[in-house]
Parts: C-alpha cells; structure tokens; sequence
C-alpha cells in the first residue's frame, strides 16, 4: 500500500499541480497580453478620431480656399474691367 502511494499517487499528485500552475500561469499571461492589447486599441481609436477629425477641417479648408480662389478671380476682373473704362 506504501509503494502506491509512494511511487504512483505522489507523483501523480505533483504532475497535476505542475499542469495546474502552468494552466493559471498561461492564463494570466493571456489575459494580461488581452489587457494591453485592449489599451493598444484605444489609443488607436483615439488616434483614428483626431486623424477623422483633422480631415474634416481639411475639407473645410480646402473648401475656403476655393471660395477665396473665386472671390480672387472675380476682383481680378473687375479690377481689368476698372483698367479699361477711363
């Protein structure tokens, strides 16, 4: 009866908590690679939102400047049109 427990039920016992200490150990590992993976992809989103917002005023932008670019061209003309007309 010693020789069981001595040379079967003891290591069997040692080898499950190995397994289960490997197991919590993988599993804490993957949920801290989740949690910086998380962190990763809300810095990323906070980035997408400033670059989205960014394009917008772009837009904005470029659209002032074609308005501006018209107004030029009709003072431009009229300006011609001042030169010609004593």
């Amino acid at each position: 009866m010693e020789w069981i427990i001595g040379s079967l039920l003891i290591p069997v016992a040692g080898l499950c908590y190995k397994i289960f200490r490997n197991y919590q150990r993988d599993t804490q590992e993957k949920e801290a690679r989740l949690i910086a993976l998380a962190n990763r992809v809300l810095i990323l989103e906070q980035k997408v939102e400033t670059i989205e917002g960014d394009v917008v005023e772009i837009k904005e932008l470029r659209d002032d400047i074609s308005d501006i670019k018209q107004d030029l061209r009709v003072a431009l003309v009229l300006l011609e049109e001042r030169k010609r007309v004593p």
